[in-house]
């Protein structure tokens, strides 16, 4: 789907797109090195973390890192995605929640079948959103590109930094739903990935708040979870 600005262009001429691949770590930590003068591999690591190949995003961490020289200024990133998408954010109404919700869940499950909508209903149920309403909102971040759609069917987050950034914000920021939920209800089916996406947003937005709320939350379902059939992967990946 055309994002508005290049609808606007095609009134004008025949605009061609050219698709620019993401970065990756190595070519990350070389711009740094050679752009900004980041030497020091703790800082190069967590720029890689938080940019997920993202080279604007990478570079103002790294902006952030130099101006601070305290590599404790990017080890919460929150405020660095917040700085750099709060105008594109706010034309798009992004504060509202059922947009941050529909957002949490294709994080969550990182993609989503459009034809298998009822598949996703116990998390839409989690967070007392109806499927005609998801649709609606996802045509809409269709049109700003937030999200992408591929063989008229898969839906996906655009790019993997904000794919971490709004499950972020549904897990842990707004929680909209407990933790202790997602894991109850979801740790049979996706452990792996479920356990593989925190393991991806504890290290970008790292904060004492974050990781005490987490371990309550496990706290609160280990009785439950270590007397079930995963119990063993449960302990593995929460112990």
């Amino acid at each position: 789907m055309f994002s508005p600005f290049f609808n606007e262009c095609r009134k004008f001429c025949v605009p061609e797109i050219i698709e620019v691949n993401s970065f990756d770590d190595t070519e990350i930590k070389e711009i740094m090195k050679t752009n900004l003068g980041i030497l020091n591999d703790d800082y190069l690591e967590q720029i890689v973390r938080i940019s997920e190949g993202n080279i604007r995003l990478a570079y103002l961490s790294g902006k952030c890192a130099l101006e601070k020289q305290n590599l404790h200024a990017i080890k919460n990133a929150e405020n660095l995605f917040e700085k750099y998408y709060d105008v594109f954010f706010n034309d798009i109404e992004l504060n509202d929640d059922e947009i941050l919700k529909t957002l949490g869940i294709i994080a969550f499950y990182k993609n989503i079948d459009t034809k298998k909508l009822s598949d996703y209903e116990d998390l839409f149920s989690l967070v007392n959103l109806n499927e005609v309403r998801f649709n609606t909102i996802c045509q809409k971040l269709m049109q700003f590109e937030i999200i992408d759609k591929s063989f008229d069917q898969y839906l996906k987050i655009a790019e993997q930094c904000l794919e971490n950034y709004f499950l972020y914000i549904f897990l842990f920021k707004k929680k909209y739903v407990q933790l202790s939920k997602i894991i109850s209800c979801f740790f049979h089916k996706r452990s792996f990935s479920l356990i593989a996406s925190l393991n991806s947003i504890v290290p970008i937005f790292y904060s004492d708040e974050l990781i005490n709320y987490m371990a309550i939350e496990v706290r609160n379902i280990w009785d439950e979870m270590i007397s079930v059939d995963h119990s063993y992967d449960f302990v593995k990946g929460f112990g």
